[in-house]
């Protein structure tokens, strides 16, 4: 084994190859190189732990205390942690950027070195892990798939009839023309070709204002065959991702629109200044990848691959035969990370497992398959009942509430261990009255509301438009009197009155004198109004009978009326109130009828 250790694929001893044998029927999980599967000679013992690795994220390249500290922090560690407690398998950091991609604001992701755990940065992990969800239930579907089609490794088996545990050599598929099938012919004739022609790859990075490509050769360097021979390399970095709140600037303007700042600015220009850049790079390459046999890109997010894809004159077209991704978690864009995953790439990977292992490790991996599957059942089903029941406790409580019918309301609280301040569900639904407080409030019910508060129900407790039930009290004055008074009998300590909003607090006695002050007052204007009205009625009585006195002198008399006075009387009835007007009418008629009686 140690004569493999000394090449790269490209370059292995003739009597190695002689020995591989193809075995399609070998699976192996992909979980990290310090397992059963590792590089070159870096067998590592099962019962050493490995602290260079992380279990959560499954990769094993953390080699310095500061590497380990930087991605403990990191969103990516963070997000795998949250999968790895509800039993999902962990994504690689290439899948999490692309979660992250078209979210409202999305993560500042691995790029950020120094990201806080705040608590806006939480609610991004908690709205990327559950889209991620889906993920999860396209990896559990594909479980029940032959894995050897979706792993990106070939297998051999080194024939060996001395050795006890056979040897297995895994190469990537990504490496050969035409990867989905590699037989052990297609190894041994892309090695003669590559001692004619050297194979030369072209290698891409770009993510969060990070730019990184190289066009290496894979000519044969003995001093370490994993090390190629660089014959173009470029690396760029701009300013382009938003600080806190992560993702690209045009995504935030695509989701916003444009928020016009002085950063927002700078960001935008940079986007546009970091494709210019990378688009010269391709032109001064443009014969260098002619010349390329394979083409690898790392560009996560639609921005990203409009990059390299979708720019007037792309040198890359995405139905390019040479076209490849990277099979394996990538890092920040940088040389040295497209250096290491060219190593990766063109490094055999040994595994030492036998039959027996394998078929145990399928075994295994198809009952873990089930219990997830059971668990995510199960877990679905309990979350129907439960939002059923909480339907139910909602439709009760309402209608205890409605009632008024508070001993009840309280009775099936305890029979439940429900909470006085029970939330509503569903939550959508009862957006304005989130809690019985907030219900009592709505149905104007002062009564209500002063034995909920004795009861426990907290007035700071909010609705789902973000409102205290004193503050949509405002309507009704004897409702928001409840909780003045209730402030001031139950203490400043039993609530947290300044949080709910609730005024000053103020007694039963003072609130019964502001509404006897007011009802006097009301009371007095009502009767100052009423002895305007009978003395405006008495006046104009007493002006209608002179008018009709001098109207009837007048028509007995010299000469005929024209009517003037008449206009005159009829002005003044407009100015008077339609039941003065009418009463004025009435006495008019009783005085005409008793006029006639008299002349009779």
């Amino acid at each position: 084994m140690g004569d493999i250790s000394k090449h790269n694929i490209f370059s292995l001893p003739e009597d190695i190859l002689a020995k591989l044998e193809l075995r399609e029927e070998y699976s192996v999980e992909e979980k990290t190189d310090s397992a059963n599967l590792s590089n070159q000679g870096d067998i590592v013992d099962s019962t050493q732990k490995n602290i260079s690795s992380c279990v959560n994220c499954q990769i094993d390249n953390l080699h310095t205390l500061d590497e380990r500290k930087s991605h403990i922090k990191s969103d990516w560690h963070r997000f795998n942690t949250k999968r790895k407690i509800t039993k999902l398998p962990p994504v690689s950091q290439d899948e999490f950027e692309s979660i992250i991609e078209d979210l409202p604001e999305s993560l500042s992701g691995s790029e950020s070195e120094t990201n806080s755990e705040s608590e806006e940065d939480n609610f991004q992990i908690e709205k990327a892990f559950k889209q991620s969800l889906n993920i999860g239930k396209v990896d559990s579907a594909d479980e029940n798939n032959n894995q050897r089609t979706n792993s990106p490794l070939t297998w051999f088996q080194l024939s060996n009839a001395s050795a006890e545990v056979p040897t297995y050599i895994g190469v990537y598929k990504h490496m050969f023309s035409g990867n989905n099938h590699i037989t052990k012919d297609l190894l041994v004739q892309q090695q003669n070709h590559n001692r004619q022609k050297p194979l030369q790859l072209a290698m891409f990075m770009v993510g969060g204002g990070h730019f990184a490509a190289m066009i290496a050769s894979n000519e044969f360097n003995p001093r370490d065959p994993h090390v190629p021979k660089v014959l173009a390399q470029k690396t760029i970095h701009r300013y382009t991702t938003r600080r806190k709140q992560g993702g690209s600037q045009g995504a935030a303007d695509n989701t916003k629109g444009n928020i016009h700042s002085a950063g927002s600015g700078l960001r935008r220009y940079n986007e546009q200044a970091l494709i210019k850049d990378i688009q010269q790079v391709f032109k001064d390459w443009g014969k260098l990848l002619e010349t390329c046999d394979l083409i690898f890109v790392r560009a996560i997010g639609s921005s990203n691959r409009s990059i390299f894809f979708s720019q007037p004159g792309a040198l890359i077209s995405p139905k390019d035969p040479k076209l490849r991704v990277f099979p394996f978690t990538t890092k920040r864009a940088t040389h040295s990370e497209l250096l290491r995953c060219y190593k990766e790439l063109v490094t055999p990977k040994i595994s030492h497992v036998d039959s027996i292992s394998i078929k145990a490790q399928e075994e295994e991996r198809k009952r873990q398959a089930e219990i997830e599957k059971e668990i995510r059942q199960s877990r679905l089903q309990e979350e129907e009942r439960k939002k059923k029941k909480l339907a139910k406790y909602t439709e009760v409580i309402i209608s205890n509430l409605k009632a008024s019918n508070i001993e009840a309301f309280l009775e099936y609280l305890r029979s439940n261990d429900l909470s006085i301040n029970f939330q509503f569900y569903p939550k959508n639904v009862h957006l304005h009255t989130s809690t019985p407080l907030h219900y009592a409030v709505t149905q104007k019910n002062a009564k209500l509301v002063a034995k909920l508060l004795r009861n426990g129900a907290d007035p700071a407790m909010l609705n789902g438009n973000g409102k205290t039930p004193f503050e949509i009290s405002t309507g009704n004055k004897e409702v928001k009197d409840e909780f003045l008074i209730a402030r001031h009998e139950l203490g400043e300590s039993f609530f947290d009155w300044e949080a709910a909003k609730v005024g000053a607090p103020q007694s039963r006695e003072q609130i019964q004198k502001q509404r006897q002050k007011a009802k006097t007052k009301l009371e007095n204007q009502r009767r100052d109004k009423e002895r305007q009205e009978e003395l405006r009625r008495k006046e104009a009585m007493q002006k209608i009978e002179e008018q009709s006195k001098r109207d009837y002198d007048k028509l007995h008399g010299e000469g005929h009326s024209l009517g003037i006075n008449n206009v005159r009387k009829v002005d003044e009835l407009q100015s008077l109130s339609p039941e003065m007007r009418m009463r004025i009418e009435r006495e008019k008629r009783a005085a005409a009828a008793m006029k006639r009686m008299q002349t009779k």
